[in-house]
């Protein structure tokens, strides 16, 4: 297998950030929602503020040697400092099933706890909801999350806390 480096996603990476991230959502979460909502999601990913949002997110990139295969993030998900919200965890289907999301997760949750978090909290879209709950997530209910400002995707609202899953 060949090896895998994580690095902070740069000024430069953007384009294949955003080019990951339609991908990934056309390929892997389309069998799971309606062909509008995969449509309004790439509408999204091609907007600027798509990339405003992200750059707020702590987002690293694995890459394959100059490829970047997928990204995982965190921000704070509350005013109090007590969860982490994992964002933005999508890996090129082309890549998928190689551990690179496993190993991307797992660096975002350590740089959440780095920080002080010892919780978290992910939005996971039907097809990611096995992902999360191998990796020691529970489901806390289901929702919406808006991906655009007239449009919603189904989601499982799910948490992990360090203090319960050793």
């Amino acid at each position: 297998m060949l090896p895998v480096r994580l690095a902070r996603v740069g000024i430069d990476d953007w384009a294949a950030v955003r080019y990951v991230h339609a991908r990934a959502f056309e390929r892997l979460a389309a069998p799971y929602l309606e062909p509008d909502e995969v449509l309004m999601f790439n509408n999204r990913v091609a907007a600027p503020e798509y990339t405003e949002d992200l750059m707020g997110e702590n987002l690293v990139g694995a890459w394959i040697e100059q490829e970047l295969t997928g990204t995982a993030g965190w921000r704070p998900a509350d005013d109090h400092g007590r969860t982490a919200r994992i964002t933005a965890v999508f890996v090129n289907p082309m890549f998928a099933r190689l551990g690179i999301g496993s190993r991307l997760l797992r660096d975002a949750e350590a740089r959440a706890e780095v920080a002080g978090y010892k919780s978290f909290s992910v939005r996971a879209t039907p097809n990611a909801v096995g992902f999360f709950t191998l990796h020691g997530y529970d489901i806390s209910s289901h929702g919406l999350s808006m991906i655009a400002p007239d449009a919603e995707v189904p989601v499982t609202f799910m948490r992990k806390s360090l203090a319960l899953s050793g």
